[in-house]
């Protein structure tokens, strides 16, 4: 099935909420996972349920130096919130702010954001852990809100979501409101930063201390995904057809280009270990290794053991994190041997 008709059934199914399978999810097995957020001494990896199998989604813990021994524990979630379960966002933490993670309901269209403790764990502690709004519908019974929220960049207390659908995306500052920006597009984030970007038009987002900022794209059309750069105006993103690598600079009008890189083959992720940009999720299950100072190919990993890869992470001395969305497992990848080895199970 493609991803057109996956969407499609997943949408119709969102309707259909109280038809959801009322078993709990299995506190030891993995379902679909999809975001992976490293706080601390944590890794965090969110088991969506997507095909709605179990009563919701749910967040595993590990630590990270046992990611592939330890036994994870299951945060207990708020009774009805998690139906589809995605990573909203990871924040990691910043001076004396403490990280957060912030938690995604596709069902109820809701979110939940976790602060977490010095070695990355979060808790989830009644009757402070509340979920919050994305969309809902007015007296008249029209949809408001987010139809379908997607992954955030946050600043400080902004979150600006993004949308799985063609809407404008929104923009929430903690114990406030919910407002819409920009322009109606479909937006993808750059993970670690602070724009989102329409995947088949010229325009994104950047999210700063005034809000949301309209900017236009120079020299690129579009993004797949995109990946923070290690300075807080650059970036680095996936082409609209996952098949061009693109180093972008944000003017404060425009995010403009500044080189390109062709792609070995269709990728769907991109992220930054180092001084490598890594990019991945194709049917080939190859990881190009390139230099993040121009885009030149420095390497391969093959045999990744994920066909479809929704998330990853660094856990940091030349290893990721990496998720296998329907083979229902992690995969642990060590750039210094180029290997791949596979965390979890099948279902």
């Amino acid at each position: 099935m493609n991803r057109f008709f996956a969407a499609a059934a997943l949408l119709a199914c969102l309707g259909c909420a109280d038809e959801a399978i009322e078993q709990a999810h299995p506190a030891d097995l993995l379902h679909h996972p999809e975001g992976v957020c490293v706080l601390g001494a944590t890794v965090h990896v969110v088991s969506s349920n997507h095909d709605r199998r179990y009563r919701s989604g749910a967040l595993f813990s590990y630590p990270v130096a046992e990611l592939a021994s330890a036994a994870p524990a299951m945060l207990a979630l708020p009774s009805g919130f998690g139906g589809v379960l995605n990573l909203g966002a990871c924040v990691p933490a910043q001076g004396e702010a403490p990280g957060a993670l912030v938690l995604i309901d596709r069902v109820t269209r809701t979110m939940l954001r976790l602060e977490a403790a010095a070695d990355g764990r979060v808790d989830c502690a009644a009757p402070t852990c509340l979920p919050i709004a994305l969309g809902g519908t007015d007296d008249e019974g029209l949809i408001t809100g987010l139809r379908d929220p997607g992954r955030a960049v946050a600043d400080g207390d902004q979150l600006l979501f993004s949308s799985r659908v063609d809407e404008q995306a929104s923009r929430y500052v903690l114990g406030g409101a919910l407002e819409r920006v920009g322009e109606s597009a479909s937006t993808r984030p750059v993970v670690g930063g602070r724009w989102l970007i329409a995947r088949s038009r010229a325009v994104a987002l950047s999210l700063t201390d005034e809000g949301a900022e309209d900017r236009v794209l120079f020299g690129f059309d579009g993004a797949l995904w995109g990946v923070a750069g290690d300075q807080p105006d650059r970036g680095f993103a996936l082409g609209r057809y996952g098949d061009l690598l693109i180093a972008f600079e944000d003017t404060g009008e425009a995010l403009q280009s500044l080189w390109q890189q062709p792609l070995r083959n269709h990728r769907r992720r991109v992220m930054r270990a180092g001084d490598e940009l890594l990019v991945f999720g194709g049917d080939d299950q190859v990881m190009e290794r390139r230099s993040v100072a121009d885009g030149r190919l420095i390497g391969l990993v093959r045999d990744l053991g994920f066909d479809e890869s929704e998330g990853a992470a660094s856990l940091g001395d030349g290893r990721i994190v990496v998720t296998n969305f329907r083979g229902h497992s992690l995969s642990i990848v060590d750039l210094n041997t180029g290997t791949a080895q596979i965390v979890g199970g099948a279902q």
